[in-house]
């Protein structure tokens, strides 16, 4: 790392989940190994935990099913991991999560199951389609949510969210690790900054991994620079993967001590912050964010 550059990465998981098996204690009839999508009572089961057993389901919108996930859950049953079951039917989440029951033969035992050991799976109200399946005295289900990036069109929106969010974290105050903050002054955003940001997020997508350096080995200091921005000191650049909106992204970097540093300087006046999306590579989306202030 150059001195007096601070440059920070941060890699979100856009589809990581969590497969559990719950063995039930109770005896089951012999039944024939078989497949089947899932019902509209296994759907109408989970909604009501979801939306009225478990905790907080007011602020909760029913899950829908969705086609490929219940070929995902198949795949699920046939031994493949979340990530693989997901991706061998071309459904790509932002988040995911699959359970595993064994001896959910009715209605009531279901609901039982669900209500003991799965609300924390299913009360994220962010997550909207599912998916499962039956096979003999098992049931696998996936709740997921779509990857939903923000369209190009979007952009401005974006970056002035990113603003609020980053200017509303700098006014209160934070602590950053083991490091606390006082409130600094806001930033604004710089259109110079924003045009080395998108380009330096495209060029992570096309690599598909994060990185601070270019392509030809600049750095951030040495990109801005080159793009015609003289900042004045030091030059801050936090990046992310997987990110799918702008409250998601800032809400990494503050979770991050060193990105939340770089957020918290009060040397910083100006801002700049694109995305890139790449269906393509690793986490389908990146994101950089160039922090300074001019001469």
């Amino acid at each position: 790392m150059s001195a007096g550059i601070r440059e920070l990465g941060l890699q979100m998981g856009a589809a990581s989940g969590r497969c559990r098996l719950w063995l039930a204690l109770a005896a089951v009839a012999i039944q024939l190994s078989y497949a089947l999508p899932a019902k509209s009572d296994v759907l109408s089961v989970v909604n009501a935990a979801r939306l009225h057993s478990c905790p907080g389901g007011a602020g909760r919108a029913p899950l829908r099913i969705n086609s490929s996930l219940n070929a995902a859950a198949l795949a699920l049953a046939r031994g493949f991991s979340l990530d693989n079951a997901t991706l061998s039917v071309g459904y790509r989440p932002s988040q995911a999560t699959a359970v595993h029951l064994t001896g959910a033969g009715s209605d009531e035992v279901l609901a039982a199951m669900l209500l003991a050991h799965e609300c924390p799976a299913l009360s994220d109200a962010s997550l909207s389609q599912l998916g499962a399946v039956r096979r003999g005295a098992e049931l696998w289900i996936i709740v997921a949510a779509p990857f939903a990036p923000p369209r190009p069109q979007d952009a401005g929106a974006v970056s002035l969210r990113v603003l609020e969010l980053v200017n509303q974290a700098r006014r209160e105050g934070q602590r950053c690790g083991s490091r606390t903050f006082a409130p600094a002054a806001g930033l604004s955003l710089e259109a110079t900054l924003g045009e080395v940001a998108l380009r330096h997020s495209e060029d992570m997508a096309r690599r598909s991994g994060l990185s601070h350096e270019g392509p030809d080995g600049s750095t951030p200091a040495q990109r801005v620079r080159a793009a015609g921005f003289q900042p004045r000191g030091v030059v801050g650049e936090n990046v992310a993967a997987g990110a799918v909106s702008a409250d998601e992204v800032v809400r990494g970097w503050l979770a991050s001590p060193e990105h939340c540093e770089n957020l918290m300087d009060g040397r910083f006046s100006q801002m700049g912050v694109a995305y890139a999306v790449n269906l393509e590579s690793s986490s389908a989306i990146y994101w950089t964010q160039l922090l300074a202030s001019s001469r």
